[in-house]
């Protein structure tokens, strides 16, 4: 079922399992097979939502809705964090796939789900952001880093880490794969729809490498060189306070008027006339008697030249 031009499909999707009664279950099986619906509902994002299907049902929450129809090619586990192999197998089998959601998970402290061990089954991962509520933004980018920092911190080795080229099928053709879009976006080919082109030309995230942070007074020196490299659309140094003189002062109310400036040529004591250019006069402390006089006529104060005006 699609409308609004092929861009909006609807889905079923039963939040949890152990939430839903078994015939609640069964009718959204129902209506997505008979409607061509995907079906997507929470799997193993907890632990104890993992052992909890155990004492009720004697086996995993996967085989039990495999055991009444509801796994297939049009059914997503959301967030999968914790579902052993032969869970993975079972999905792989039967074509679902797995809705992979590291923020929320990193967020709520579910776990991480193992996305190697995934593909390594064959089975499909997207990537999701989950709501806001629980991940803080709906930024598919960030997702997308999310997923492949988590693979790092689950033991394997780094040859085994998600690569980028990974991370990016898993955000693309994965995605669709799970929101049943396959047939229309996930690759740029022919046919396929896409805003690619004007995403990038807009994102932040990418951050092209051409100067545009420019203006009469060039660039903020107090921005990192990388942001001042790019075409980040920064604001105009002159219209945001960046000025190459200083702002003339308020002269309209009298209590802030700058006082007149004084026309007196006087040298402060202790300081000769260079002291204008930053250099002060050195104290007369000798007491040296000129030639032919008086030593008490020329000694002068041992304190002159030593006192300063504040």
């Amino acid at each position: 079922m699609v409308t609004l031009g092929g861009r909006l499909r609807l889905g079923i999707a039963p939040t949890i399992p152990h939430h839903c009664t078994k015939e609640f279950m069964l009718a959204c099986r129902d209506v997505a097979r008979e409607h061509g619906l995907v079906m997507q509902t929470h799997v193993g994002e907890a632990k104890y939502q993992a052992a909890s299907s155990f004492p009720v049902f004697g086996m995993s929450m996967t085989k039990t809705m495999d055991s009444v129809g509801i796994v297939g090619p049009w059914f997503s586990a959301a967030h999968a964090v914790w579902l052993d192999d032969e869970d993975m197998r079972l999905l792989a089998v039967r074509g679902a796939q797995v809705a992979h959601n590291p923020g929320a998970n990193l967020r709520l402290g579910s776990g991480i789900a193992p996305a190697r061990e995934y593909l390594r089954h064959g089975v499909m991962v997207g990537i999701g952001t989950d709501g806001c509520h629980c991940s803080d933004n709906q930024n598919m980018f960030e997702a997308m880093r999310a997923a492949s920092f988590v693979s790092r911190a689950r033991g394997l080795p780094p040859d085994e880490w998600l690569s980028t080229g990974e991370v990016l099928q898993m955000a693309t053709e994965g995605s669709a794969r799970v929101l049943g879009f396959q047939d229309r976006i996930g690759r740029i080919t022919k046919g396929y729809k896409a805003s690619l082109p004007s995403n990038l030309r807009r994102s932040k995230t990418f951050g092209p490498r051409a100067p545009s942070v420019s203006g009469p007074h060039g660039p903020p020196p107090c921005l990192p060189s990388r942001l001042r490299r790019s075409r980040f659309p920064l604001p105009n140094p002159s219209a945001a306070g960046w000025r190459s003189t200083p702002t003339a002062r308020p002269t309209s109310n009298r209590a802030c008027a700058p006082r007149a400036a004084s026309t007196s040529t006087a040298t402060p004591r202790g300081w000769s006339a260079g002291a204008r250019r930053g250099t002060r006069a050195s104290p007369v402390t000798s007491s040296r008697t000129p030639r032919g006089g008086d030593a008490r006529q020329n000694k002068k104060p041992p304190s002159a030249g030593l006192e300063v005006d504040p």
